[in-house]
């Protein structure tokens, strides 16, 4: 047995037991001007988009247009409340996901623009720990009250040494089109 292990193990438990019981995380609402940033759920296959308000140009390019951008896994965002005081995260925090639009023109006298939506979750090392933990895994630390702010800080440094992977993508359009090369709409 590797004891320096089995320490290490119950030392990440007793941290997590600790933030558990001390802090208890609730929704933050999101202001009207951030509700175009809703998180919404990974739907797997490809949808065809049946509405479009307005028109695409006749001589718009065919091809797929990727967003990437923050996404909550666990709902909203969260703010914590804690023995510490308040404190929350920014509106543009949470996991990353890929939203890609795929614009191809049909062929014939009449032609007609057909898009299809899928989107995609960045699988990073603390996706796949909170999607199977089914919690968040670390404490809202971007404003609030100054303790709160700075105990959260100090633990989620304290938890990220074993969370954070040396080849962890990040959220940069340049790395994460490398997930989805050659899967294409389907």
């Amino acid at each position: 047995m590797d004891v320096s292990k089995a320490m290490k193990e119950t030392s990440f438990k007793l941290l997590d037991t600790f933030v558990d019981l001390t802090f208890e995380f609730v929704d933050q609402p999101l202001l009207p001007s951030q509700s175009n940033f809703a998180p919404v759920e990974e739907i797997g296959k490809a949808v065809t988009v049946t509405e479009i308000e307005g028109k695409i140009p006749d001589d718009f390019p065919e091809g797929v247009y990727i967003r990437n951008g923050s996404n909550p896994l666990f709902g909203g965002l969260k703010s914590s409340k804690s023995i510490f005081g308040k404190s929350s995260h920014l509106w543009i925090e949470g996991e990353g996901m890929l939203h890609a639009l795929y614009f191809t023109k049909g062929r014939g006298k009449v032609s007609k623009w057909n898009v299809l939506y899928k989107n995609k979750y960045v699988e990073t090392d603390t996706f796949n720990m909170e999607k199977n933990r089914k919690k968040p895994g670390f404490i809202p630390n971007m404003e609030g009250d100054a303790l709160a702010v700075l105990m959260a800080t100090l633990l989620n440094l304290t938890k990220s040494v074993k969370w954070a992977g040396p080849d962890q993508p990040g959220t940069s359009p340049f790395s994460l089109t490398r997930l989805w090369a050659g899967s294409g709409p389907g």
